[in-house]
């Protein structure tokens, strides 16, 4: 039969349900791109006469799955910077508690965190600037890229306890280098790295470190890096802080995006506004 709107529509839906090799449901934005290049090689099918309309341009794309976002409460948030400290290696027991923490405080995607350099830490200003991102290419390994949108080069004003922590950690990183002579390799002059001085992989952080860390720290499986992001959003909104500070330093396109993203942790900020008309 041909391919019809209501069908395609249906397909969306399933694969951001269902989808995936786990069938647990494929992320929003895969299941655009799906949806994009379906209307492109649809296009191709009308330019070549074998169809007359192009019914994926008739669907909508979907929505944000708001309701799977996972939030970490604060309780969680300290017992992964716990386990983080636990790890047996000297050299990550160190440098994962930093880094939850930073991206934490931060909101920086993970790679604006893998790929955040000594220089662009303020530390008089106390600030990080994000102005690349690291991004890990098939058959080409490790490369900065620009990052994601104009708006998300910026600078993040980090608090006072951030500042101390990276100092401090930069002092033991140097020393832990110097122990290693030329073994540590200081070419990228990354912030965070491997043990031997490399790029963070995403996908062998995410095996070998992130997720056995969210088993002993008891935070589902579904949650993501990306979502330590969302922890940062929160606790701000949570704390009154206007949205367009807070879209500000998530690097966000506007405050719309980040009233789309987080419209459901805004929801009870209605009981504050009650209370403070009272």
């Amino acid at each position: 039969s041909e391919l019809n709107p209501v069908d395609l529509q249906r397909f969306f839906t399933e694969l951001q349900a269902n989808g995936g090799a786990k069938g647990t449901g494929l992320s929003t934005s895969t299941v655009r791109a799906v949806r994009r290049y379906l209307i492109s090689a649809l296009d191709v099918a009308v330019e070549a006469e074998l169809i007359q309309k192009n019914p994926a341009r008739a669907t909508k794309a979907p929505r944000n799955k708001t309701r799977d976002m996972i939030i970490l409460s604060k309780e969680q948030a300290k017992e992964l910077i716990t386990q983080a400290g636990l790890v047996d290696s000297e050299y990550y027991s160190n440098a994962l508690p930093v880094l939850l923490k930073l991206t934490m405080h931060t909101g920086l995607r993970q790679g604006e965190v893998f790929g955040l350099t000594w220089d662009s830490f303020n530390e008089k200003a106390g600030t990080i600037t994000v102005n690349k991102a690291l991004a890990h290419v098939v058959g080409k390994g490790a490369l900065f890229q620009e990052p994601k949108t104009a708006t998300s080069k910026r600078t993040i004003l980090l608090t006072s306890h951030d500042v101390e922590m990276l100092k401090v950690y930069r002092d033991w990183q140097q020393q832990y280098a110097d122990e290693l002579s030329e073994i540590y390799d200081w070419h990228y002059n990354l912030i965070f790295t491997t043990q031997y001085g490399y790029p963070l992989s995403p996908t062998n952080f995410s095996r070998r470190w992130f997720r056995p860390l969210l088993r002993e720290a008891g935070i589902p499986d579904s949650f993501t890096f990306h979502q330590l992001r969302h922890y940062h959003a929160s606790v701000l909104l949570d704390a009154g802080v206007p949205v367009k500070v807070v879209s500000e330093r998530l690097g966000h396109a506007s405050a719309k995006m980040t009233l789309d993203v987080y419209a459901h942790v805004l929801d009870h900020q209605q009981d504050k506004a009650v209370a403070a008309l009272e």
